[in-house]
């Protein structure tokens, strides 16, 4: 059975794009689902995400899932950096937003030192997007719910 919070799912889609967090659209029969932290599960896999959104659609209860805390909009404030790891400043940027890192980033990216860098006052989900940019890479939430 695939559940979200242990409440069974009769229909959905979980879409993971190029970059970005994963987003979940599904409907789930009986129960109340509050907006927060859950867990989609088939009994094997987890994903961990937020529920942004949740309400009635005729017999279902139609929610939206977001990979990670939901934190990819929110403001975070600009910082400025001389000597520092990449690792230092990803986890500065999702920590304003009340996210966390992942444990799969490539090290070889992580452990990489920029002489200056600055993160311009803006949206978690820009500044992740800049400094992936910079990097030439990109940037994702995994299954655990890790930026």
């Amino acid at each position: 059975m695939i559940s979200l919070n242990g409440l069974p799912i009769l229909a959905g889609k979980v879409s993971f794009g190029f970059r970005g967090s994963w987003v979940a659209n599904i409907d789930v029969g009986d129960g109340e689902i509050e907006d927060g932290d859950c867990v989609i599960s088939d009994g094997t896999n987890k994903l961990n995400g937020t529920v942004i959104y949740s309400g009635l659609n005729g017999a279902s209860n139609s929610t939206s899932v977001i990979g990670g805390k939901g934190g990819m909009s929110t403001e975070v404030p600009a910082s400025h950096y001389k000597g520092a790891k990449v690792s230092k400043i990803l986890a500065d940027i999702c920590e304003a937003a009340g996210e966390k890192t992942s444990q799969a980033i490539d090290r070889s990216i992580a452990s990489e030192t920029l002489s200056f860098w600055s993160t311009p006052a803006g949206r978690c989900g820009t500044n992740l997007s800049i400094l992936a940019r910079h990097l030439g890479t990109t940037w994702g939430v995994d299954l655990n719910g890790g930026v």
